[in-house]
């Protein structure tokens, strides 16, 4: 069954909150399928954008570079803009914390397909 996974920052920046509910609806896990597919494009745009711009030079593509990049995106994907901002977020931390351009493609489809997630913003919810 497909899972919504929501985190959400605590009010004191000491951890996060992570919220899971199951789908029982038919329509509803199609949708987030969808959605799941839709970051994981997002996400590897984004990640190949900050390769090439390492192959350039030392320097990274930044945030908001890679948000003028995507601006117009959600509309073709069906998602909202605060979600593929959120993604590029994500992103940004997460290639920080590896200190490496590129990290791990995110692949929709396949036996090796990473779960689907659809990072939440509290105008979202």
């Amino acid at each position: 069954m497909p899972y919504i996974k929501s985190v959400t920052t605590l009010t004191d920046q000491t951890g996060l909150k992570t919220f899971s509910s199951r789908v029982k609806d038919a329509t509803s896990g199609k949708r987030l399928i969808a959605l799941g597919d839709a970051v994981n494009t997002v996400w590897n745009y984004v990640n190949e954008i900050s390769m090439r711009s390492a192959q350039r030079g030392p320097i990274w593509a930044a945030k908001k570079q890679l948000r003028d990049l995507t601006k117009g995106s959600g509309k073709l994907l069906g998602l909202p803009s605060q979600v593929v901002q959120e993604v590029i977020d994500e992103f940004v931390m997460k290639r920080k914390a590896a200190r490496r351009p590129k990290l791990r493609w995110r692949a929709s489809r396949g036996p090796k397909r990473a779960l689907g997630w659809v990072p939440f913003t509290n105008q979202d919810i």
